[in-house]
């Protein structure tokens, strides 16, 4: 359920009701994304299913084809400071230690730092057509899971592995 003060935020940019990001909230779980933000049009968080917004003074830059008024999905490769701007709660999850393995590329780093998120941004207008904010929504792929045990099982059907499995 979206907080007061999320509703609040979006009706502070112009949403007659806000219905639509609050909606948005309350599907997260259902949808399995990560973290769901809205943002005013020159990128300033607004508001957040975490309900933690850090103002840092500086504005999101992952909002490309929304900020020509299209919606738009990709998959991106962010430095930390830039996942920290769309999801700072989600920090822990995003290092993953580098092991080194016959077919890896070869690499001095222990660690990979930077996160590899699924993110989804879509203007909201206001009932006069006007862009007036930006709802972003992803999920992140660092130590996912569910995500990366779904991709093997469509590269590697049942039984294709059969003969690496050790007891």
């Amino acid at each position: 359920m979206a907080t007061r003060g999320e509703r609040l935020a979006v009706r502070a940019i112009g949403v007659q009701d806000g219905r639509d990001f609050v909606v948005a909230i309350e599907r997260r779980a259902r949808e399995r994304l990560d973290f769901i933000n809205l943002r005013s049009i020159d990128g300033t968080l607004l508001a957040t299913d975490t309900g933690a917004v850090i103002e840092t003074g500086r504005r999101a830059s992952v909002l490309r084809a929304a900020a020509n008024g299209r919606a738009s999905a990709s998959i991106e490769i962010l430095q930390p400071g830039e996942f920290a701007l769309l999801a700072p709660t989600l920090g822990a999850r995003v290092t993953v230690p580098l092991v080194a393995t016959r077919n890896a590329a070869p690499t001095t780093r222990a660690a990979e730092e930077r996160a590899m998120v699924v993110l989804a941004s879509a203007p909201v207008r206001h009932p006069d057509g006007r862009v007036i904010a930006y709802v972003q929504a992803g999920v992140l792929l660092n130590r996912n899971l569910p995500f990366i045990d779904h991709i093997n099982e469509i590269v590697y059907p049942e039984g294709a592995l059969d003969c690496c499995r050790h007891a």
